[in-house]
């Protein structure tokens, strides 16, 4: 999230966490606010326009007015707006303004995941999982099947292989020129 300010086509926007106590929710959303506090220290994020400040700062309000309601909703923010974690309740995708500003939502399994996912299946570039065990063929397939034309490991999100088929297609294809030779004598 910190790397190319969150602006990369592979840059993350949610981080869901399947299947797991309550807490877990909690637990995942506190640690990722604490990896940005410190990739802050690292690689400060650059400047921004007015309206992705003004677009972060509403973000931020309505989750907090969410959480003030009495849902389970929390923000993690980082000074000046440098960062913002928001540990939401619902596994539904939510919007986020990008410039280090992520979601975390819960989801009671993988299909639940799926199904949260499902709305932006044009746009799922990337999708990084772990923690799936012996399902994680299976979730890859489900994501695959989704739309995601990369399924790999977190931390390695950003970092794909030459030969990645970036939306379908190989990376290097538009550089090729195929012929079809037809006559042969």
């Amino acid at each position: 999230m910190a790397l190319w300010d969150q602006l990369g086509c592979l840059s993350p926007v949610s981080v869901h966490v399947v299947g797991a106590d309550p807490g877990a929710c909690d637990r995942v959303a506190e640690a990722l606010a604490a990896a940005l506090a410190a990739a802050e220290l690292r690689w400060p994020r650059g400047r921004i326009p007015a309206s992705a400040a003004a677009a972060i700062r509403a973000a931020r309000d309505e989750a907090e007015l969410r959480g003030a309601a009495r849902r389970a909703v929390r923000v993690f923010a980082g000074p000046a707006q440098a960062w913002t974690v928001v540990r939401e309740d619902a596994p539904a995708l939510r919007e986020a303004p990008l410039h280090r500003f992520v979601r975390v939502h819960p989801a009671e399994s993988d299909r639940e995941l799926v199904a949260a996912l499902a709305p932006a299946a044009r746009h799922l570039a990337g999708v990084a999982i772990a923690g799936f065990g012996p399902h994680t063929r299976d979730v890859a397939r489900a994501l695959a099947a989704l739309g995601a034309s990369r399924v790999c490991a977190p931390g390695t999100l950003q970092t794909p292989p030459l030969a990645w088929h970036h939306e379908g297609a190989g990376v290097l294809l538009p550089f090729a020129r195929f012929t079809d030779v037809e006559v042969c004598e």
